[in-house]
């Protein structure tokens, strides 16, 4: 393979003495003979080159004829200083979210509020994924103007991000299972963050309403805040009522 094996030159040509690149390519070629290398091999080998993401999906299709697998997402690092933001609005709801819409952190508000993020599983911390699974939409008044605005805004995160896997699969996901999704998405309609209101109807406090605005990450690339301020001082007492809860 001339395209892998320059790469283990100049390897090599770095490192002096025998490459980890040409160690693998000894894998990779006992691999074709038995009719193709697994991902693993790949893998190892893409590291051992020190491949980026173009060069890994070269790799792939010319030794197995697809692209490869997509990357697990890393696990987002929220800077403590971040959670201390969060935690100083006592009675405003707020989230931190990443490009594909993860919540990778909240505040007590949050939980009171919105809901207990911690007993769910990671998969289902993920602002679309919830909005379109059919457990929000009796929770809030104007479900189809907060959720057609919704994809408008994700599509506009996903220009900004450029090549975003993550991102790119929940849409993927969302079309297959969501009529709603598939539905606004062909709209193509495009919107930047929001600065709105958002009602909704607790199960517990009743009705709610929030003054909503997202805000960049300064120097966390991909991460968002998302804030819910009590509209009224009513809201204001009715949300510290669930803190005490």
């Amino acid at each position: 393979m001339p395209w892998a094996a320059a790469h283990a030159g100049a390897a090599a040509g770095r490192g002096g003495g025998k490459s980890g690149g040409e160690h693998h390519l000894v894998h990779l070629a006992g691999a074709r003979a038995r009719g193709g290398p697994s991902d693993e091999v790949l893998e190892r080998l893409a590291t051992a080159l020190e491949l980026d993401a173009p060069g890994r999906e070269i790799l792939f299709l010319l030794a197995q004829r697809r692209p490869p697998p997509l990357s697990p997402a890393l696990p987002v690092a929220v800077p403590h200083a971040l959670q201390r933001v969060l935690d100083s609005m006592p009675y405003s709801p707020a989230i931190i979210k990443t490009t594909s819409w993860d919540i990778v952190a909240w505040n007590q508000a949050a939980v009171a509020v919105l809901n207990n993020f911690q007993e769910l599983a990671p998969e289902d911390r993920n602002v679309l994924r919830r909005l379109f699974s059919g457990k929000v939409p009796g929770e809030c008044e104007h479900w189809e103007v907060d959720a057609r605005f919704s994809v408008a805004v994700f599509r506009l995160d996903m220009a900004r991000a450029g090549d975003c896997a993550q991102a790119e699969a929940l849409a993927a996901e969302l079309h297959e299972t969501s009529a709603d999704f598939r539905r606004f998405w062909a709209d193509n309609e495009v919107r930047s963050h929001w600065a709105r209101t958002k009602r909704m109807t607790h199960p517990v406090a009743g009705k709610l309403s929030m003054e909503m605005a997202a805000f960049s990450v300064e120097g966390a690339a991909g991460l968002s805040m998302v804030v819910f301020a009590p509209s009224t001082a009513a809201d204001e007492r009715a949300i510290a009522g669930l803190m005490r809860k």
